[in-house]
């Protein structure tokens, strides 16, 4: 953002813009699908040819016969990469026009077209501060990547994943969180809003109140609903922080309106 009437230009400037891909539309169509928690569905399908996108970037995804939603691809939660392959995190709503039908009228071999990339809040490379990611439920997907990537990049990286869900039942992640942890610098910090007497290992509340400490050399991604990120926001601006977040309303899709991000896409 250029603030015209507020600032003077001095000296020679040029203007540094990210990396972006260029959308494309590819046809698949769906390889797995596996229930990752009782409200989470994991749908994996098999791409015609790649897709190329930026870890943390979504895709308009289009069940043949069903309407269009925005979902985010992830790195997969046990195992390798597979170019062909995309991996998804649905959150099912017993109503949903599309997350109802998976695994019913949606099975293996459906067919999928699926658009992008879309979205700006994906990994920046070679950011030599900490790295802080959070997530609540099926953002988690995106982040995920991201993290997989930053580690990737750099495994020495000073990264905290404050990880966040609804109740101990969804907390899926788990596992993939425990392979993230044994890299000497990264942190975790798992939190369920409601309360719970299961696991002393989880914290109660809102991801946004297990913040650390941040500095301007951190760099701040964020996926989740718009009233969380909009804390992050607040909280990563007042310490001078870079911060890319990905706001997202989970609704019963029932409605046919478009979500936000879907609004975004278009």
């Amino acid at each position: 953002m250029i603030h015209t009437f507020q600032a003077q230009i001095v000296a020679d400037s040029g203007i540094a813009t990210p990396s972006t891909r260029d959308l494309v539309s590819v046809s698949a169509q769906v390889a797995h699908l596996g229930r990752l928690a009782p409200d989470v569905i994991g749908v994996t399908v098999e791409l015609e040819r790649p897709l190329h996108y930026f870890p943390g970037q979504y895709c308009n995804v289009e069940f043949r016969g069903f309407p269009p939603r925005c979902f985010s691809p992830s790195y997969p939660l046990e195992g390798g990469p597979d170019a062909r392959l995309m991996h998804f995190h649905i959150q099912a709503f017993p109503d949903g026009v599309v997350s109802a039908a998976l695994g019913e009228t949606i099975r293996t071999g459906h067919g999928v077209r699926l658009t992008g990339p879309f979205g700006r809040s994906f990994l920046r490379s070679n950011r030599a501060g900490g790295t802080v990611l959070v997530s609540s439920g099926t953002g988690f997907a995106p982040m995920w990547g991201i993290a997989v990537a930053a580690i990737t990049e750099r495994p020495e990286r000073e990264l905290i994943f404050v990880v966040g869900a609804r109740k101990l039942q969804s907390f899926y992640m788990h596992r993939a969180l425990c392979r993230l942890a044994l890299f000497p610098n990264v942190t975790i910090i798992p939190i369920v809003s409601e309360p719970q007497d299961i696991s002393s290992a989880f914290r109660s509340g809102q991801p946004s109140d297990y913040l650390p400490r941040l500095s301007p050399n951190d760099v701040v991604y964020a996926s989740a609903a718009p009233a969380l990120t909009e804390r992050v926001t607040r909280i990563a601006r007042a310490a001078g922080a870079e911060y890319h977040v990905e706001p997202f309303v989970t609704h019963a899709e029932h409605t046919e309106r478009p979500n936000f991000v879907s609004r975004l896409a278009g």
